[in-house]
């Protein structure tokens, strides 16, 4: 995997992506913001980015209950990342 394989693609999904972050740290993904997500073309993320991105795309949930279910998955995610740096 080169470097370029890690990092987000284009300066609009990295705002896009931060802003979903942004939204479920708060506690609730905004309409506006799913919408960017949405817009993004997922196989075009770099993972695990690609996988919130095609989850969120493919979801029937509320924002309220899609929140919840991507916080736990970028819980999840945290606590592999931190095992895999400490």
């Amino acid at each position: 995997m080169t470097q370029t394989d890690n990092q987000l693609k284009t300066p609009s999904q990295e705002q896009v992506l931060g802003q979903l972050l942004v939204d479920v740290l708060r506690g609730e993904i905004q309409e506006s913001t799913r919408k960017l997500v949405c817009a993004l073309e997922y196989k075009r993320v770099p993972a695990p980015f690609n996988h919130f991105v095609s989850w969120i795309q493919g979801s029937s949930e509320s924002n309220h209950d899609l929140t919840i279910s991507v916080l736990g998955d970028v819980l999840y995610a945290g606590k592999k990342v931190l095992e895999k740096i400490k």
